[in-house]
């Protein structure tokens, strides 16, 4: 009977409340340092801040989770099942501890002063010391290694997991080889077909017009019948060289005879008839040969129209700054002398200076200095120098911080006020006692009692602390804190001017730092004026590439003019050529005209890489003649004397949208020419209001460590261009953030300002000044699948059709959208080609017209 009363009674589980309070009792004490540290920072003593803070500091807000789990502890064992947790859930048990390491890592990669309500906790990562070693830094291999551990803690507790993560990287890695395989085939299949049918069908003659083959009739009588005019001078000359060198008699003439029998008459070079990229293997006697016949010249030089001295597309077109009437008979004679020899006409050209219809001279005259405005508006007075200490100090008086102001020093924008951290002073009672060591008495027989100071210095991350709350005293939207500055131990703040000033180009580039770097300097740049009032300049060769990125209006096309500017006032086109490519058709345009320029300024996007290939072909060039010179770099090459190799600058201002007209092929060209173009003298400056990933990519960012960052919306965008924050809160108008390539950290610049007329001012100089040396550099590429000048003209000048045309016309049939992307993957061409095909296509009425970037309707596949 007892027994059933037993067994119908409820069963009492086991409670230990004391063992539950124990250990929650340790995880508030835990955690009382985060709660005391963010709500009762003013009341903590001060023998407890220090170890308080430097506990926090070490933790972070991770210490939660050790919180949690002391708090999980003391409830099992509280309900007296440890043991049995601990014996039948071991693995579950790790895995959650690892996981839980995960999860504190991971929390590691916010910062207090991401968060506002948290802000006052610290200023450095919200998992602390502890958080940081778990994930080894604020990089990538941090997040993997996060990943990682919360991988692990999820296989220890499911090993399923393992099996099938496993099938799906396999899978992965299976897939990507056969991306891999399909791009390796796309590349070099075409190549491969195209070597087969060389070895198949041999080529033993080389084209040449019909001219050469006939050589009784000269091309000129076949085109226009025109007036003969002798030229006694080159008759004479091919005469004598004709004595020396007789012609051997019943001797077969070969293809370089005919070949160099049509340049002599026709005053054509062998490298112009011969594909790029194959030399001409003509000798010295064989080219002057030939001409001994003194067939008179019959090209008609009393034309009035300029093009009615062009008889084949091999004779290069006239430009409007040449007269033809300068031309001596030295000149003619170079002329003759470079057919012979293709590197001997490379020399020779370089020593031809560029003729002008006003005037010519030996040198160049570079522009006077009294072309631009030395005119700076703005500043702060000294009545705002010293209220805005009084504030600063004062502020951190009220929050009990004592600092001293100890330097300022004005810039253009911002003004640098160098902070002295000040002391925290404590008084206490004491004994006092004699020089004896002995104890003081009183009359009343007790101890003496005197206060004592103890001093300790103030915390910088006290100062720190204090950001937001000096902003709202003075005023302003933002303020930048580092230390040191100004060469000394000073903290120095950033305030922001309520009148900037403006800083003239004039004004930097008479200053002494810039005439002193400018002395010794090959590409010397006035940049602005830094926030200590000092002038900021550089040498761009030493760079030797600079990546620009800013929001729109903030300053960028304002900074590349200043660039150029300053160039073209320090270096004479014999010295330094320009390269510009604006996209947006407004900014560079206005330098067309001066004598610096390689071409005009390049406005269509569908030329921009033509350009970049044939930039990195001079490239080659010269890294070729800088090998059989026996030097290293540009500098030593034109050191050694004879022709020198001028220096080329190329300036991109908008390169979002060149990415986004072909982004393979400009990041390619980009790189390669930032990769190897210092050696040779080529730097590069690039421009771009979209600073994000797919624009500036990792390439691109590696191949550029100095960079410019004006004004931008986010901190990510910040990060992006300078591998830091700070540039979101920037001023704008021109205030930037200038990282060159030996500084560990930006610092803070006012650019330079130049107006439209102090531009048009210098390029009507440059533009009327008498021409002096300058060397030609060759940007066109007759060798490259893009080229129009393979493709786009037949031998006797007239337009044919893309040899693609009719695949082309076969994948309209198939397809009711064509898109320039769809003809790139299916013929496998680059991007100006397929433009090409399309725009043909839509002549021939077989495709719509263009809609932005949407894929185009199919409006006939017959």
């Amino acid at each position: 009977m007892n027994e059933n009363i037993d067994n119908n009674q409820p069963r009492i589980i086991p409670f230990n409340p004391s063992i539950i309070l124990f250990w929650v009792a340790i995880a508030a004490v835990c955690a009382s340092s985060i709660i005391a540290t963010a709500f009762f920072e003013s009341q903590i003593p001060g023998f407890l801040a220090g170890y308080i803070s430097s506990f926090v500091e070490w933790t972070g807000l991770g210490i939660i989770l050790p919180c949690l789990w002391l708090i999980a502890i003391g409830i099992v064992s509280g309900l007296q099942k440890i043991k049995r947790i601990v014996s039948n859930y071991p693995r579950e048990i790790v895995g959650t501890l690892i996981i839980t390491g995960s999860l504190w890592g991971a929390i590691s990669f916010i910062d207090f002063t991401a968060i506002e309500i948290i802000s006052s906790i610290g200023e450095g990562s919200i998992g602390g010391e502890v958080g940081l070693h778990i994930i080894g830094g604020n990089t990538l291999m941090g997040w993997l290694r996060t990943f990682s551990l919360f991988y692990v803690g999820l296989v220890i507790i499911k090993p399923p997991i393992s099996v099938k993560s496993w099938q799906i990287m396999v899978l992965s890695v299976w897939s990507l080889g056969l991306v891999a395989k399909f791009v390796y085939l796309s590349i070099f299949n075409k190549k491969t077909t195209k070597n087969t049918s060389e070895e198949k069908e041999p080529k033993p003659f080389v084209l040449m017009p019909p001219e050469v083959l006939t050589p009784h009739i000269k091309e000129s009588q076949i085109i226009n019948n025109t007036p003969v005019i002798n030229k006694p001078s080159i008759q004479n000359s091919l005469i004598e060289t004709a004595i020396k060198d007789p012609i051997i008699p019943n001797s077969t003439p070969t293809t370089d005879d005919l070949l160099s029998s049509y340049i002599s008459s026709s005053n054509v070079t062998i490298n112009q008839l011969n594909p790029a990229g194959k030399g001409s293997t003509t000798n010295v006697d064989e080219t002057t040969l030939e001409p001994v016949q003194a067939e008179p010249d019959l090209i008609n030089t009393e034309s009035t129209t300029p093009d009615s001295n062009k008889f084949n597309k091999y004779w290069s077109k006239s430009s409007p700054k040449e007269d033809p009437a300068l031309k001596t008979d030295s000149q003619i004679d170079n002329l003759v002398e470079s057919k012979a020899d293709p590197d001997v006409k490379k020399n020779k050209n370089l020593n031809n200076p560029l003729l002008n219809s006003a005037s010519v001279s030996t040198s160049w005259k570079l522009p006077d200095m009294n072309l631009l405005s030395g005119i700076s508006e703005g500043g702060i007075s000294n009545e705002e120098i010293r209220d805005t200490a009084d504030i600063i100090k004062n502020t951190f008086a009220d929050y009990k911080i004592e600092i001293a102001v100890e330097k300022v020093r004005p810039g253009p924008t911002v003004t640098m006020y160098g902070i002295q951290p000040g002391w925290v002073r404590k008084v206490k009672r004491v004994k006092s006692r004699d020089k004896d060591g002995n104890l003081e008495i009183d009359t009343n027989g007790k101890p003496v009692m005197v206060q004592q100071e103890e001093k300790t210095r103030v915390s910088v991350d006290t100062i720190l602390r204090r950001e937001k709350d000096l902003s709202l005293a003075l005023k302003t939207p933002s303020l930048r804190i580092e230390t040191p500055v100004m060469g000394e131990s000073l903290l120095g703040i950033e305030v922001p001017n309520h009148t900037p000033s403006l800083v003239a180009l004039k004004n930097v580039m008479e200053s002494t730092p810039y005439t002193s770097l400018a002395k010794n300097s090959r590409l010397p740049v006035a940049l602005g004026k830094g926030s200590d009032g000092e002038e900021v300049s550089f040498d761009l060769a030493n760079m030797p590439h600079l990546l620009i990125a800013g929001a729109t209006g903030s300053g960028k096309s304002v900074c590349i003019n200043a660039i150029i500017t300053g160039l073209i006032m320090e270096k004479d086109p014999s010295e330094m050529q320009l390269l510009l490519i604006d996209p947006k058709r407004v900014e560079l345009t206005p330098y067309n005209g001066i004598p610096h320029l390689m071409a005009p300024v390049i406005v269509e996007n569908d030329k921009v890489v033509g350009i970049l290939k044939g930039l990195i072909q001079e490239m080659m060039d010269r890294y070729r003649r800088m090998e059989e010179t026996g030097v290293r770099n540009i500098a030593s090459y034109n050191s050694k004397g004879g022709v020198k190799m001028p220096y080329i600058v190329v300036a991109i201002d908008e390169l979002a949208d060149l990415m986004m007209t072909a982004a393979f092929d400009i990041e390619q060209s980009i790189c390669r020419l930032a990769q190897l173009g210092r050696a040779t003298g080529i730097h590069l400056i690039v421009a771009t209001q979209r600073p994000s990933v797919d624009v500036i990519t990792g390439l691109i960012k590696a191949n550029f460590p100095s960079r410019i960052s004006f004004a931008v919306t986010s901190q990510i965008d910040s990060r992006t261009i300078l591998d830091s924050m700070g540039a979101e809160r920037l001023l704008g108008q021109g205030d930037m953030l200038y990282q060159p390539i030996d500084a560990i950290r930006p610092a803070r610049v006012q650019n330079v300002f130049i107006g439209d007329d102090e531009i048009g001012d210098i390029v009507h100089h440059w533009s009327s000044t008498p021409r002096g040396y300058k060397a030609e550099i060759d940007l066109n590429i007759f060798n490259d699948e893009n080229s129009d000048a393979m493709r786009g003209s037949d031998p006797s000048g007239a337009n044919t059709q893309d040899e693609l045309f009719e695949k082309a016309m076969n994948l309209a049939q198939k397809h009711t959208k064509m898109s320039t992307s769809l003809l790139q993957r299916r013929l496998r061409i680059g991007y100006p080609r397929a433009a090409r095909l399309m725009d043909e296509l839509e002549d021939m009425g077989v495709v719509g017209p263009s809609d932005g970037s949407k894929s185009r309707d199919v409006l006939s596949s017959t």
